[in-house]
Order: structure tokens, then C-alpha cells, then sequence
């Protein structure tokens, strides 16, 4: 993308660097999403446990599975995807929002034009955190440069798509989506609206997975169908071939610019505490290096991890995934969870607010939960502050967040061959 500044083109990367620190100080001064992310996840626990004891009480016996033993759960059961909510969805979701601005602050952040929707796909996350993040985020980078006079004017809308296996996972996203409209409602004035929901989990597996693949047999079936009425059979039951090849390639682009096919590539695909292991990495390995050829161009790879040496040698492979697809690596960088006061104060309040309800039903159950010492004393401190003080002092029981790791590979456009620059153009050429 190419813009004017001052009268002078500039690139989207170049608008970034300029603009980052004005951006930053202004998404910190008036964007309440993250409160209404925060309120909306709680208020999901809560009404899903309600006033039945028995439910709490299964909440409470995952707790310390999810805090601890993700990779062995399977999430079929929805207690156990409130339990994995109670700790990680809120957390998450900072982390991802962390991460795209350190992508804005390296002028990688991808850009749509207003009247495109950015492509997201997040991969293995469970509830979704990093697509509500990036809808967040983009409403309000659009909204935000709607007002400039000059600049980049980039899209404001997102349409996401998530893969994971954990059937409970649907019911989750469906239900806190649901929770998130009805704050919407109730809440405070937003500077900007919130265009982009969604209700389900797109795809269940990563094991061979291709949206270049599913993206062509969608066209396919819809440009046979977009045929039939020029389809002729004579007395023999022939087809008519000529109409076949008379099909030509701006035919084909309208089939692709009419939307009935999901994306062969994404502006933005997150990878958010999914890869823990080599055993794992080297089973889907193929998967991903077909995900690191899924961008288009100017499209980044966002993986997040925790940090440290049993992952080094998983990085080490990625790399050389990303180098085959001809990334960039763009972020390399190990950052502390929540620095910034406020922040952490909304992620461990949204956790305290929903062990208060658990707690009011099965008073003292984690004395006997399965919980590392450490978090058992945290959550203890915490819930011995009076409901009646500011909820800033229990979240202030609550120690600093652990550091995790960022890496994000960016697609350059010397990485997109002449015959998918010819496509792109041509695409371009029927949507006007």
C-alpha cells in the first residue's frame, strides 16, 4: 500500500514508523475495549455456572488441569472451557493486542484499505483470543485514521477465522460473542463501532489444512454453478465443451471477487501457545510450513510463546519453515506480560471477579484444589480482600504476569511469484 504524507507517497511501513507514537497514546487514552472484553468474559463464567453449586464445583476440579496441563485436555466438556477462560482468555487477549503494537511500533502491522476486510486466521488458541483482539484492534485503528487528513486510511473491519479441535470451543465462542453484544448495549459510548462478530469455530484441524485448496474448490463449485445456465446437451448427453473454454479469466476473477470462497491467504495469522513441543512441531510440520505460505503479500506469521530453552530448538525449526516460504522475521523479542499498571489490573481483576462467584458458592475449595502453591496463595490473598474495596487492591495480590515470547514473519513482495501478482491485479481490475 502507498499513501501521501506531506504531499509525499509513502509506504504503509513508513506511515507506521511516523505514526506509531501518536497511535499508541491515543488507543491508551480512549480505547475501552479491553474493560468490555474483561466484563464480558466474567460475566459469561458467571452466568454460565449460575446459582448450582455442582457446577462450580467442576469448574474449581479444572482449574489446575488448565493452568498447567492444556496439552493434554481435550475440551470436549464446556466446564473445562470456562475453567480454561477463567485463566487464560482475558490474558491472551492482552498478550495478542501487546503484540500487534509492537508490530505497529516496527512499521510490520498489516494494513487493508478501508474498503477491504482484513483476512485473520488464528490457529489452536481455544475461545479465540487473539480474534477478538485483532477485531478490536483494527475498529479502532480505522476509526483512528478515518480522522486524519492525511495518512493511511486502513480498514476498520476484520473477518476472522479460527481452527481448533476441542468440540466445546463453539459453544464458547458462541456464548461469549453473544456476551459481548449485550455490553455493547449496556455499556458507555464507544468512538467507533463494532461491526465484527463471529459465533463458531471455522475449521477442526490443522493436519492438512490448505487455504489455498479449500479456497479453489469453493471458487470451483461456484463458478459450475455460475455455468450452468450456459451449459448445453445435444441428443447424445453431451456437454457442451466450447462454453467451457470460453470461460476466460476475468470470468474467473468475478467468481473470486463475488466472496463465495474463503481466502487462499491471510493478512494476519496467529499462532498463540500452540506449539509446545518438538514432538509436535515435527508432526506438523508440513501444516505449518503451508501456513507460512499463506500470507499475501505484506501478510504476517504471529507465533506466541512462553519463553525459555526447552523451546529453542522448536524456534530453531520455525526459522527455517519461515526462510523456505521467504519470511522476514520482523519481531524477535521476549516482553513481560501486562507491564503497564492498568493493564494488569484489568486482566487479574476479570480473573478475581470470577473466582469471587466460585468462592461464594463452595467457600474454602481451594485449599483442596489442585493448584501450584504459588497461584494457591495468590488466589487466597486475593479473595481476602472485601468485595466492598476497590477492586484494584485484590488485583494488586496478584503478581506480575509471566514474559512470553513474540515472533512474527512478514511476506515480502518477493516472495509472490509473477503469476500471483498477475491474479492479484486482475482481481483488483473486476472489483472496481
Amino acid at each position: 500500500m502507498v499513501s501521501e504524507l506531506g504531499g509525499r507517497p509513502v509506504t504503509a511501513r513508513q506511515w507506521e514508523l511516523q505514526a506509531a507514537d501518536e497511535w499508541l497514546a491515543y488507543r491508551r487514552d480512549t480505547n475501552s475495549d479491553s474493560a468490555h472484553f474483561c466484563e464480558a468474559v466474567t460475566r459469561l463464567i458467571v452466568r454460565a455456572v449460575g446459582e448450582n453449586v455442582g457446577a462450580a464445583k467442576r469448574v474449581i476440579a479444572q482449574l489446575g488441569l488448565t493452568l498447567s496441563r492444556c496439552d493434554e485436555l481435550d475440551f470436549k466438556e464446556f466446564d473445562q472451557t470456562l475453567a480454561y477462560a477463567l485463566w487464560h482468555e482475558v490474558d491472551r487477549y492482552h498478550r495478542v493486542t501487546q503484540a500487534l503494537d509492537m508490530l505497529f511500533e516496527r512499521g510490520a502491522l498489516p494494513i487493508a484499505k478501508p474498503a477491504r476486510r482484513l483476512q485473520m486466521l488464528e490457529v489452536g488458541s481455544g475461545p479465540a483470543p487473539a480474534g477478538y483482539a485483532t477485531v478490536d484492534y483494527f475498529a479502532a485503528l480505522g476509526a483512528w485514521t478515518q480522522r486524519q487528513t492525511a495518512g493511511f486510511h486502513s480498514s476498520d473491519s476484520v473477518e476472522v477465522h479460527t481452527l481448533d479441535r476441542g468440540p466445546a470451543w463453539r459453544q464458547m465462542i458462541h456464548r461469549l460473542s453473544e456476551e459481548l453484544l449485550l455490553v455493547a448495549r449496556s455499556g458507555a459510548e464507544r468512538p467507533y463501532v463494532r461491526r465484527d462478530r463471529f459465533f463458531d469455530v471455522t475449521y477442526n484441524d490443522l493436519r492438512g489444512f490448505n487455504p489455498r485448496e479449500l479456497h479453489n474448490q469453493t471458487r470451483d463449485r461456484h463458478l459450475d454453478r455460475m455455468l450452468e445456465s450456459t451449459w448445453a446437451e445435444d441428443g447424445d448427453g453431451f456437454v457442451d465443451f466450447d462454453a467451457w473454454f470460453a470461460v476466460s479469466d476475468r470470468q474467473v476473477a468475478k467468481a473470486l471477487a463475488a466472496k463465495a470462497a474463503p481466502p487462499s491467504a491471510y493478512d494476519l495469522i496467529v499462532v498463540a501457545n500452540f506449539i509446545t513441543n518438538e514432538e509436535m512441531l515435527q508432526m506438523l510440520k508440513p501444516d505449518v510450513e503451508v501456513l507460512a505460505r499463506s500470507l499475501v503479500p505484506g501478510g504476517v506469521l504471529l507465533i506466541l510463546s512462553a519463553p525459555g530453552a526447552k523451546y529453542t530448538q522448536i524456534w530453531e525449526h520455525i526459522r527455517e519453515l519461515a526462510r523456505r516460504a521467504r519470511l522476514e522475521q520482523v519481531v524477535d523479542e521476549v516482553v513481560g506480560a501486562h507491564r503497564e499498571p492498568a493493564t494488569h489490573a484489568l486482566v487479574a481483576s476479570a480473573t478475581i471477579n470470577a473466582l469471587r462467584h466460585l468462592e461464594r458458592l463452595v467457600p474454602n475449595a481451594w485449599t483442596a484444589a489442585e493448584l501450584p502453591d504459588a497461584v494457591r496463595a495468590e488466589v487466597v490473598s486475593a479473595l481476602s480482600v472485601p468485595a466492598s474495596a476497590p477492586i484494584e487492591e485484590a488485583a494488586a495480590r496478584f503478581g506480575p504476569y509471566p514474559h512470553f515470547q513474540v515472533h512474527a514473519f512478514k511476506r515480502g513482495h518477493r516472495a509472490i511469484s509473477l503469476k500471483e501478482r498477475k491474479r492479484f491485479s486482475l482481481r483488483k481490475a473486476t472489483q472496481r
